[in-house]
């Protein structure tokens, strides 16, 4: 995968975006890694801004109470062309730590980003591990170069 490593640095990451971060100080993540590989760069939806306080009530996502609009949620809770809507936890698994059921909320603290991935069921991401750290953006994702399938290409 390419990614922009420039455009932040001219303007801050926006909601719907699919960003790239280090794992440094993300505990839950980099207590399961080997100490002798370092951080590691994850890809994930940026879901939540500084401030902003979300919900999942499957199969949908809320953010200060309203329904996002932008297509890239919209696409996720349709549950259409493989997508199964937000969840809780995962299939037949366990609560996730942060918005683990339709009543709990987590808002966003400042210089900090809530991330989901689009596969909700399956995806390890800030409900497992809680908030990205600012500091820690690399970029966002730009273009799919590997495998040829139908994800290659330009990221929506």
């Amino acid at each position: 995968m390419f990614v922009d490593k420039v455009s932040y640095n001219f303007s801050k990451p926006k909601a719907g975006d699919v960003f790239v971060f280090k794992t440094t100080g993300i505990r839950e993540i980099e207590s399961g890694l080997d100490p002798a590989m370092g951080s590691q760069h994850y890809i994930k939806r940026l879901a939540g801004m500084p401030s902003q306080t979300l919900r999942i009530n499957p199969p949908t996502l809320t953010v200060d109470g309203k329904i996002p609009e932008q297509a890239v949620f919209q696409r996720v809770m349709s549950m259409k062309d493989g997508y199964q809507g937000y969840s809780n936890g995962g299939r037949g698994g366990p609560a996730f730590r942060y918005l683990g059921s339709p009543e709990a909320t987590f808002t966003v603290p400042p210089r900090s980003y809530f991330a989901l991935g689009d596969n909700s069921y399956h995806s390890r991401d800030s409900r497992d591990w809680g908030i990205v750290p600012e500091v820690n953006v690399a970029g966002r994702g730009l273009f799919v170069y590997w495998p040829f399938s139908e994800r290659w290409g330009l990221i929506r």
